[in-house]
């Protein structure tokens, strides 16, 4: 069995193990496990296949979990498929970086697709006393809209009397294929105003079948625009029609020096299609025109610091913080805890022999007068004197409740049998009748009060 100093020692042990293991783990990529929507997912509608890309090309290209700020360098800052809570109840963040833009940087954002509204919205919203912010109007881009113009029956959730198996079916369709089929179409596109030099390297992309989306923006002026013509649809697989209307799938907005580049539907930069038609193309030169660094803005994916209170240790300055802290509480703890040392020997009790024990005895005895109840008098007394000490009461105290109360505090049951000792003992003083086997009886009694 292990002493308890070494069962401290490897209490102490596995706390730093587990707290050493708590920091590494938030310096680790949260990368999701590679399942996300993010530029760490390789899964369908991840994005691992275009950040690979752009650092294959040898264009600079990072990913960014911290909020983005106006400190970014001169890069272009790129959210696709923003979760929208976030983006709406943080929108200072993206409001914020106008300055940077206006400065010279760029940012490109494809919204997440807008999904079929669940019974109950309208109530839930007139509910609500916050409404978050959409991406489009805290970048300043207010009445942009992204609409789909896909069949209304691909879109249309199932009524109330769909089955339970059809719901997990849907519900499970949805976590591995974003909300919808992963069959693509294959478009023909145009390149407008600034992008009019890319038209012959983007000649087609590819699209996934159930949505159609694209961009209204109103009294907003695009300097460049990415449309498809009308009725240009050829379709891979699936047998969803075509829509004949025109759509702008992605537009750019100036703001000073910089510009702001929306992007219809973030699936022109998944890993399902990124292979297909001249989506790589048009993602590279949506992202990075002029191979200017490239930032993935994460934080907006839910890849921040959300949850992870640990993060802070990696930020610059709360490190050094925490490590202060820290060894400020280890140092007050090791000045006043105990040092664990070997066990304390015991001292051994010095006990005299049964030849002085009868000497002492013999005297006590002798100085009676030949009246031994005078000395059970004078030893009771001595006792109470030394029960009132330790009770923290005067060594006169003759009152036996009020030394009985003082007593309880510490050992109610030892504190009964003294006080009644010494209230029998008194009781016998009281009487005419004494003996010799009385007197040793009431002192042997008298002796088990301390």
């Amino acid at each position: 069995m292990p002493s308890p100093r070494n069962a401290i020692i490897a209490a102490l042990a596995l706390f730093a193990i587990a707290l050493a293991t708590a920091i590494l783990s938030t310096l680790a990529p949260p990368d999701s496990g590679g399942v996300g929507r993010d530029s760490f997912g390789v899964e369908a509608l991840g994005q691992r296949g275009i950040f690979d890309t752009l650092a294959a090309l040898g264009i600079p290209v990072d990913r960014r979990t911290a909020p983005p700020l106006p400190d970014l360098p001169p890069a272009t800052l790129v959210l696709l498929a923003p979760s929208p809570s976030i983006v709406g109840f943080n929108s200072r963040y993206l409001a914020g970086l106008m300055p940077w833009v206006e400065a010279g940087g760029r940012i490109v954002v494809a919204p997440a697709p807008p999904t079929a509204p669940e019974p109950g919205d309208e109530a839930r919203r007139g509910r609500d006393q916050v409404k978050p912010v959409d991406v489009a109007a805290a970048l300043g881009l207010e009445g942009l809209v992204v609409v789909d113009a896909g069949p209304a029956a691909s879109r249309d959730r199932q009524g109330p009397d769909e089955s339970l198996a059809g719901r997990g079916r849907r519900v499970l369709e949805g976590m591995l294929g974003g909300g919808g089929r992963l069959e693509a179409w294959l478009d023909d596109v145009e390149c407008t105003g600034a992008w009019t030099g890319a038209g012959p390297d983007i000649r087609r992309i590819a699209l996934p079948v159930g949505r159609r989306l694209g961009l209204e923006y109103g009294d907003h002026r695009a300097v460049a625009t990415l449309v498809i013509p009308d009725g240009s649809a050829e379709e891979l697989s699936g047998e969803e029609p075509a829509s004949p209307a025109p759509r702008v799938i992605a537009a750019a907005f100036p703001r000073g020096a910089g510009s702001i580049v929306v992007v219809a539907d973030p699936a022109l930069f998944a890993n399902r299609f990124l292979g297909q038609a001249d989506n790589a193309v048009a993602a590279v030169r949506l992202l990075a025109p002029g191979s200017e660094p490239v930032v993935f803005d994460e934080f907006h994916h839910g890849l921040g610091p959300r949850g992870q209170p640990l993060w802070l240790v990696t930020r610059p300055g709360f490190g050094p913080v925490a490590a202060a802290l820290l060894a400020t509480v280890l140092l007050v703890v090791w000045r006043q805890g105990t040092r664990l040392g070997p066990p304390i020997a015991d001292r051994p009790v010095d006990r005299r022999g049964i030849g002085e024990y009868l000497d002492a005895m013999g005297n006590l005895l002798s100085q009676g007068g030949g009246d031994p109840r005078a000395i059970v008098a004078d030893v009771r007394t001595g006792i109470a004197r030394e029960l009132a000490l330790r009770a923290g009461l005067p060594s006169e105290e003759a009152d036996l409740d009020r030394l009985e109360t003082a007593l309880t505090r510490r050992d109610p049951v030892r504190a009964r049998a003294a006080v009644g000792t010494l209230r029998d003992v008194d009781r016998l003083l009281a009487e005419d009748r004494w003996t010799t086997a009385r007197t040793l009886e009431t002192l042997r009694r008298l002796s088990q009060c301390l």
